[in-house]
């Protein structure tokens, strides 16, 4: 899977430049196989065209700047294990705002999409997504008894009638 895959791992991560939000920004790869995917990555990474970013036989153009750089947040996290017993690692210990295990997508329509800390802030899609249109309000309301309700007949200074 390794080897097969590292054309996806470096296509994904070139994509615009690197500079897609989805992109991934590190990868963190077990020490038993970390020099196969490192030696993989490299060599196709290697493999890229690199030029002009309106050329299209270019593959990767310049990144934007260098703050874009220093501004890598954990948007979206990726990982990837043949061991289900694992899985809950990266989901309990990864910050980000999305994760998506042993693909790809990082998020649909139906479910929540957004970042952590200066990754952003707030979610689109999903239910959550609608929270940012909404306002919370707690309203509390005691029904009266009949007779104190009458109690309180308030006058209305336009009429003089209660």
């Amino acid at each position: 899977m390794l080897v097969a895959s590292r054309r996806i791992f470096v296509n994904f991560k070139s994509r615009n430049a690197g500079q897609a939000c989805v992109s991934p920004t590190r990868f963190f790869v077990q020490e038993s196989i970390y020099q196969r995917f490192a030696d993989s990555f490299a060599e196709k990474a290697a493999q890229l065209k690199v030029g002009d970013g309106l050329d299209p036989k270019m593959q990767i153009g310049p990144l934007a700047n260098s703050r874009r750089i220093d501004m890598m947040e954990a948007l979206v996290a990726y990982a990837f294990t043949r061991s289900s017993n694992n899985a809950h690692r990266p989901a309990n210990d990864v910050e980000a705002g999305n994760l998506s295990i042993n693909h790809f997508v990082a998020s649909v329509a139906e479910t929540p999409f957004g970042g952590v800390k200066d990754s952003g802030y707030g979610r689109e899609g999903g239910t959550e997504g609608l929270s940012c249109y909404t306002v919370a309000k707690n309203v509390s309301h005691k029904m009266l008894s009949p007779q104190l309700s009458c109690a309180h007949n308030v006058t209305s200074p336009a009429s003089g009638a209660p």
